[in-house]
């Protein structure tokens, strides 16, 4: 696959996540994906799915706490399997986040997807950088300490 088609791939799952529609998500994501962020959680259940109900199961959880969810795109970089997917990720928790009930705050935060594409051209494996802090302050999770 060329870099374009691979950058293509990664816009459609922005693309889910932005609207919530995942009636394609077989589409681009292979059976065989491990969302490396769902291992993190290792006695929930999330961490023992895989391929697109994984993904499917993703979207829900997030666009159910915050149904305004928004990837914003600011850079997007190709090489051979891998996809870097840099952007801005805005929403208002609205509903329960996991174990977080609503706050109805307003979060905005960096983050860096990496996606690995397999040779059928779908999605096997995704790996997420975030500002788990600046999130955890903004639902209030946390407190900031004056210098």
């Amino acid at each position: 696959m060329s870099s374009q088609e691979n950058i293509r791939i990664v816009r459609r799952v922005i693309e889910a996540f932005n609207t919530g529609d995942t009636s394609n998500v077989h589409d681009f994501v292979s059976p065989d994906y491990l969302n490396r962020e769902s291992q993190k959680a290792k006695d929930s259940y999330r961490s023992q799915l895989r391929g697109p109900e994984e993904f499917i199961d993703t979207i829900k959880n997030l666009r159910s706490a915050f149904p305004d969810l928004h990837y914003e795109e600011q850079e997007i970089i190709s090489q051979d399997d891998k996809v870097v997917f840099i952007g801005i990720v805005t929403g208002t928790h609205t509903g329960s986040f996991f174990f977080i009930p609503p706050t109805g705050n307003k979060i905005s935060y960096e983050a860096v997807h990496v996606h690995t594409i397999g040779k059928d051209g779908k999605i096997v494996k995704h790996r997420a950088i975030r500002d788990d802090l600046k999130f955890m302050l903004q639902l209030g999770l946390v407190k900031a300490i004056s210098p």
